[in-house]
Order: structure tokens, then C-alpha cells, then sequence
């Protein structure tokens, strides 16, 4: 008689009809969150274009020459601008959280794209496993974004109806 971790292995080997629609579920589900992250990366990368241009602006000896002359508050106002758009670049971690953003966006789409592989090679002897470790990386990455990056309700739900309303335009097909 095998052991009770050998058999529970020899069972969880052979890939059930259940097992299949997580795989499609899941496939979704990943697609979602990588267009999501793409998508808050894209916003993120901007708003850092953005802060870059104007600090550069205001602390460019030209601008201080074309408009200091102005009024004699103004060169300390750019200053002023400089040091706020530098500190709020700082203290947001506008670099780590766009690197992280990129690289969650990645490994939603490095795993979209293993859920996809499993679902064309779901007769495979070992595509229980297979999804098994799809599934383990995917709490992997779930628990890294709840911790680490920014909840945008409205921006998820706009992928989530764009992926499921892309999927069921082509299933219709």
C-alpha cells in the first residue's frame, strides 16, 4: 500500500475537469492583472516623465534668466517647486514603484502566458503539477501586490471588461 503522500501525489497527477475550468479562470484572472499593471506602470512612468520635465524646468539657469527678472520672488519660487517635486518624488518611491509595477506587469503576463501553454497541453502527464505551481506563483504574486503596490479599483475593473468582453467576442467567432 503506498503511502499516504505518494498516493495523494498519484491522484493530484491526473488533471479533472474542475481542475481544467481553473485553468481557464485563472488564464483570465492573470491576462486582467497584467494589463493592470501595465497600465498603472504606463501612468506611473508618466507622472515621473512629468515631475522630471518640471524640475529640470525650474531649476534650468534659463528659466531662472527668462523669468527672474520678473519679480525678485521668483527664482526662490522655482527653488521652491524643485525641492517639492523632488521631495514628493522621494518620499512616494517614484522609481521602486515603477520598477515594481514593470515587474509585476511581467510575471502576470509570464504567467498568462504558462496558463495559456497548460490549457493547449492540459493532456500532458504532468499537468496537474504543472497547474499546481501556476497556482502557488500566482498567491506568490498576490500577496506581493496587496503588500506592495497601489489599488486602483476602476482602473482593475476596465481590464477585467476589456479581457472578458475581448475573450467573448472571439469565443463567438
Amino acid at each position: 500500500m503506498p503511502e499516504r503522500g505518494l498516493e495523494s501525489a498519484i491522484i493530484r497527477a491526473v488533471p479533472s475537469e474542475n481542475q481544467k475550468a481553473v485553468v481557464w479562470k485563472k488564464l483570465y484572472e492573470a491576462e486582467v492583472r497584467s494589463l493592470y499593471f501595465a497600465d498603472l506602470a504606463s501612468r506611473c512612468a508618466k507622472r515621473k516623465q512629468i515631475l522630471t520635465a518640471l524640475s529640470f524646468l525650474f531649476s534650468s539657469g534659463a528659466a531662472l534668466t527668462a523669468f527672474g527678472n520678473l519679480a525678485n520672488w521668483v527664482p526662490a519660487a522655482f527653488g521652491v517647486v524643485v525641492a517639492i517635486v523632488t521631495g514628493y518624488s522621494i518620499s512616494v518611491g517614484l522609481d521602486r514603484r515603477l520598477m515594481l509595477l514593470v515587474e509585476l506587469h511581467m510575471s502576470w503576463n509570464r504567467l498568462f502566458n504558462d496558463y495559456q501553454w497548460l490549457w493547449e497541453h492540459w493532456n500532458d502527464d504532468d499537468a496537474a503539477r504543472t497547474l499546481e505551481g501556476l497556482l502557488l506563483r500566482a498567491g506568490e504574486l498576490s500577496g506581493k501586490a496587496a503588500a506592495e503596490a497601489p489599488w486602483k479599483p476602476k482602473i482593475m475593473e476596465h481590464w477585467a471588461d476589456f479581457v472578458y468582453s475581448s475573450h467573448a467576442t472571439a469565443d463567438a467567432a
